[in-house]
């Protein structure tokens, strides 16, 4: 793994004097943060090297894993300085715009939105859904994710939003398989990182499920209902658990299509597990792995929901946090 800090239009490698090493992201979350420190002293021979915010900083292993802006540093303790810093992705969480849209197709909007910002785009899935809707004081963030909850009210179907390599990526959920390697050392073979699991965790929960949907429209003093979608099996077992999601009059003729999709969506025993690997960078959110473990009966493909990759001491391990496909 090296590390290098772009500044100036000049390349810096500043591996020799990186300490500890953290890479995560999450499907809830625009982005990925890179955080990492580096070795100080008021020693005469020690390296000196001044990063700062708004430096570009590039993570690689074999190929690029991470590219992004430093946004904050920090100078606590006399031996140690530390960094955080965001992918480009960063931006849409910080730009508040005004745009309007007539009628555009959901990944045309998506597109038109990273052009405006400079974000070059590596693919956007097709999509289906029309938008026509006016966004003022909204982050760029917030406007891609109302076009995707768009997409899935008319769909079904969720997506993942990435950066990689500098570009920008939305693909169907499930659509991406990985498999983890470990390679201890130059002469060993790498193996399977899930033949390894460490601090497996897993529990149940019915607290967010919803096994009926209502729909409706209308104001305060004349509401009525304009879709309805229940699962009278799961309301037979676990009583009735409503959700209850008002419309505006454009999208009443997508009524019930919106009720049954959220009603996929929230009628389920949610199922909250975690697991400790040897690293691979090939690993991230929003990706799809295979993992069997007997303690816990994880059997299974399960997609990621967040990770976090960890290089301390030369050793690099991440933490999973995991959904059942189903």
């Amino acid at each position: 793994m090296n590390i290098y800090i772009v500044k100036d239009n000049k390349t810096y490698d500043i591996t020799s004097f990186v300490g500890n090493v953290s890479w995560s992201d999450s499907v809830d979350t625009l982005g990925s943060q890179l955080d990492f420190s580096t070795g100080y002293s008021s020693e005469k021979y020690f390296p000196q090297f001044d990063i700062e915010c708004g430096d570009i900083v590039v993570m690689t292993e074999e190929n690029e894993i991470f590219r992004g802006i430093v946004v904050t540093s920090d100078f606590s303790n006399y031996s140690e300085k530390s960094y955080t810093a965001f992918d480009f992705l960063w931006y849409f969480n910080k730009s508040k715009v005004i745009k309007q849209f007539n009628g555009v197709n959901a990944g045309d909007a998506i597109g038109q939105l990273c052009s405006e910002f400079s974000i070059q785009v590596g693919s956007i899935a097709p999509m289906r859904c029309l938008i026509n809707h006016i966004y003022y004081e909204n982050t760029v963030s917030e406007i891609i994710d109302d076009i995707l909850e768009q997409e899935f009210n008319e769909t079904g179907k969720t997506y993942i939003k990435e950066i990689d390599k500098g570009s920008f990526y939305i693909f169907e959920k499930y659509s991406k398989i990985v498999q983890g390697f470990f390679r201890p050392a130059s002469n060993i073979a790498p193996f399977d990182v899930t033949l390894a699991p460490a601090m497996p965790s897993r529990s149940f929960s019915i607290e967010d499920m919803k096994n009926s949907i209502l729909i409706i429209s209308g104001e305060e003093n004349s509401v009525y209902t304009v879709g309805k979608a229940q699962d009278t099996g799961s309301i037979s077992k676990y009583g009735l658990l409503q959700e209850i999601e008002n419309v505006d009059d454009e999208d009443l003729n997508k009524a019930q299509n919106i009720a049954e999709n959220r009603l996929k969506e929230l009628n389920k025993i949610s199922e909250t597990v975690s697991v400790q690997l040897f690293g691979d960078f090939n690993v991230r959110s929003g990706r799809v792995i295979a993992i069997k473990e007997d303690y816990t009966g994880l059997n299974g493909n399960y997609f990621i929901k967040s990770c976090s990759h960890s290089c301390s001491s030369a050793v690099h391990t991440m933490d999973l946090e995991l959904e059942i496909v189903l």
